[in-house]
C-alpha cells in the first residue's frame, strides 16, 4: 500500500494490539501480521487497524496529559 506506513502503526500500538485487532476483525493474529507486512490486503483488518490505532493513540495522549498534570501541579 502506497503512502501508508503500517509498520509504524504497528509499533505505535499498545501491548496486545495485534491480538485486539484479530479479535475485532474475526481473524487470526497471523492474518493481522500479514496485513501489517503488506502480504495481504484484508480490508476488514485494515479498517480495524485504523480504529484500534486511533483508540490507542487517544489513550496514550490521555495518559501523558494526566502525567503532565500531576507534574505541573
Amino acid at each position: 500500500m502506497e503512502g501508508v506506513d503500517l509498520q509504524r502503526i504497528m509499533k505505535s500500538l499498545l501491548t496486545g494490539g495485534v491480538t485486539e485487532i484479530a479479535k475485532r476483525a474475526g481473524v487470526s493474529t497471523t492474518t493481522v501480521s500479514h496485513t501489517f507486512q503488506g502480504r495481504t490486503n484484508n480490508i476488514k483488518v485494515l479498517k480495524v487497524i485504523a480504529e484500534v490505532a486511533k483508540e490507542h493513540k487517544a489513550q496514550a495522549q490521555a495518559a501523558y496529559q494526566a502525567i503532565n498534570e500531576v507534574l505541573n501541579n
